[in-house]
């Protein structure tokens, strides 16, 4: 099964939301990892670049594996969101 194209969110820092889309994925021994194209993520962005020393190289990975990555529907969640 591809989750290229599919809609999923992350949970970061323990209290926020990541919300992206998969743009590619791979496997590498048994684990299948995704590359996801985030949006509206300039808390994130910026927290990494705090975080991270420049001269060494990043301690946030681009790829995810797939089972710190939530596939969802965001019409569903949208919807159950309305009735709080």
């Amino acid at each position: 099964m591809t989750y290229i194209g599919k809609s999923v969110y992350n949970i970061w820092d323990a209290q926020s939301i990541r919300f992206g889309s998969v743009i590619d994925e791979k496997m590498d021994g048994s684990w299948k990892f995704l590359l996801i194209e985030w949006a509206n993520d300039d808390n994130f962005t910026q927290s990494k670049k705090e975080a991270t020393n420049p001269k060494e190289s990043s301690n946030y990975p681009d790829w995810y594996r797939i089972d710190n990555i939530k596939v969802f529907k965001p019409e569903e969640m949208i919807s159950s969101l309305r009735k709080l």
